[in-house]
């Protein structure tokens, strides 16, 4: 009878243990914008694509610095530049490339390290007016860009 409400016990335990983990970032959209303020409205968890060019933004936690900034600029033809500011001090490392829209309507990034020889491949699912990666190249919780204003791009 004793072994019930161990086993109880246990389950509660092991289940709080795994639900532990790097806390979810980006849970919130950017500063209220009407959506006409947005590169691309009409992207609506649909297949990717764009007609001008499109910037957004992440912030994801660090345990040596402030946290990090990714910054994602895409072009209608097809390039790509991802930017990762460590708020550190240190100069910003940038990755240039290409982007594709895969066959199940996902953003395909296929990227190299600008002065290196380091390249990535990531992929993200469109969700109206972001991007949700839930690779593990910035840590194991995933990330989610949040479409932004070209003028805050500059």
């Amino acid at each position: 009878m004793k072994t019930i409400p161990f086993a109880i016990f246990m389950m509660l335990f092991f289940a709080a243990c795994m639900g532990k983990g790097e806390p979810s970032v980006n849970s919130a959209p950017p500063a209220d914008k009407a959506a006409a303020d947005f590169p691309h409205p009409e992207q609506q968890g649909k297949a990717f694509s764009i007609s001008t060019e499109a910037f957004y933004q992440a912030t994801l936690p660090s345990t040596a610095t402030q946290g990090r900034v990714l910054s994602l600029r895409l072009t209608p033809d097809g390039n790509a530049l991802l930017t990762t500011d460590n708020m550190d001090g240190s100069r910003p490392v940038a990755d240039k490339g290409t982007w594709t829209t895969l066959d199940n309507g996902n953003l395909f990034l296929d990227l190299k390290r600008v002065d290196g020889t380091d390249s990535t491949k990531m992929e993200f699912k469109p969700d109206g007016d972001k991007l949700v990666y839930d690779g593990t190249d910035f840590g194991t919780a995933g990330f989610t860009f949040w479409v932004k204003p070209i003028a805050e791009a500059k």
